[in-house]
């Protein structure tokens, strides 16, 4: 069976920076942000309570009002600022008949645009509960994060048969390191700290792209 490409995609300061310039969240929110992204890197945080706080402040939304908010932001701070060195891995794995799949654990309204506009064939990500066309203020369990993407990613293998273990996986973060060691190309991606250690303990690919993805 022939392998997959996934990406990982971590916009979410850039985001939460948008809502600040709606007015939807206070530049002290931003240092949090920061903060608690960092702790999120490295490893040292309950992902799981800090998305579900975040996800709240859209609790009661229409669906379509946060659809129309992340295409904005995705239009005004992520469309011109795509590594134009990821276009092009996609596109050379879309030649070589890869699969090539969005893998993230940033929303499926984050997830979606990004992934429209870089014609990526799959999106698996973490996904914000709606029910009768209005956000619930929760997230659904399993997170696609740390082993949630490794199970994700295999559901995928089985429904579209692609061989997982020999798949690629493209990423900057340590908290993968459960994806990163389920395939057989692992590849850091503007690493962080820990993970760009380990890729060099381990000889994997160490790759600098621009931001974003």
């Amino acid at each position: 069976m022939k392998p997959a490409a996934f990406f990982d995609l971590d916009d979410t300061i850039l985001y939460v920076r948008y809502l600040v310039r709606r007015g939807m969240m206070t530049r002290w929110d931003v240092g949090r942000g920061i903060f608690y992204s960092l702790l999120h890197k490295i490893n040292i945080i309950n992902i799981e309570k800090l998305l579900d706080n975040f996800i709240a402040i859209y609790r009661d939304w229409d669906e379509q009002k946060l659809l129309n908010l992340t295409q904005d932001w995705f239009e005004k701070d992520v469309k011109f600022f795509l590594a134009a060195q990821a276009s092009e891995k996609i596109a050379w794995h879309k030649a070589q008949g890869h699969p090539t799949i969005l893998l993230s654990n940033s929303s499926q309204y984050v997830c979606r645009p990004v992934a429209e506009h870089l014609k990526i064939d799959q999106v698996l990500c973490s996904k914000v509960e709606v029910k009768d066309g209005r956000i619930t203020g929760y997230l659904k369990k399993p997170l696609c994060y740390k082993e949630g993407k490794v199970l994700y990613a295999q559901q995928l293998a089985e429904q579209l048969h692609f061989n997982l273990k020999e798949s690629y996986f493209y990423t900057d973060s340590i908290s993968d390191l459960p994806m990163l060691e389920a395939v057989k190309n692992p590849i850091a991606v503007n690493p962080d700290p820990l993970l760009k250690r380990l890729a060099k303990k381990k000889k994997w690919p160490i790759l600098y792209w621009d931001k974003t993805l």
